[in-house]
């Protein structure tokens, strides 16, 4: 009889350490989700700033600050009708060509960014709005993009970005 009893305890122990253990591990799975989701509205956070600043820097007609400021060193942008546009030299010359656009307006905006579970790389999908007078033709597109941010040295950097029009093929 008495074997039993310490064999009872002995079971009661097993079970409370386990049920121990296991709320310990349900609180430290907590406390790491709480920081990821953390760190995630941070992310989120600042490439909607790394966005605002681009467009400032748009208005500033600053083809150097976009390109070393926004894009990481082996960044990449694809956009229609011209090929791949790779590393900040060739990403210089596409945004100073973009930005001589008499009248130039373009204007974007993060519909929904996600931010990856190791938190350094996040997709950035939104929207944009393009005018301005190319060869005096009046310009007047709207669309949707892609953005690949990764967050290198602290910092939030677009990987890859490409951009592509609502309007009709030939429009």
């Amino acid at each position: 009889m008495t074997n039993r009893i310490f064999a009872a305890f002995g079971l009661l122990a097993v079970i409370g350490a386990s049920d121990a253990s296991a709320q310990s591990q349900r609180s430290s799975a907590s406390t790491a989700e709480a920081h990821r989701l953390a760190d995630a509205a941070g992310a989120d956070r600042a490439i909607r700033a790394g966005v605002a600043r681009w467009i400032e820097l748009i208005k500033a007609r600053d083809a150097d600050g976009i390109a070393g400021g926004i894009y990481a060193a082996d960044g990449v942008l694809m956009a229609p009708n011209v090929p791949l546009v790779s590393g900040h030299d060739d990403l210089r010359k596409f945004w100073r060509a973009m930005l001589q656009i008499p009248d130039l307006t373009l204007t974007f905006e993060p519909q929904r960014i996600d931010v990856s579970r190791s938190g350094d790389l996040a997709i950035d999908r939104g929207t944009y709005r393009l005018t301005g007078n190319p060869n005096g033709q009046q310009l007047d597109d709207s669309g949707k993009f892609i953005e690949v941010w990764r967050k290198t040295g602290g910092e939030w950097k677009v990987a890859a970005n490409i951009f592509n029009s609502d309007r009709p093929a030939g429009k």
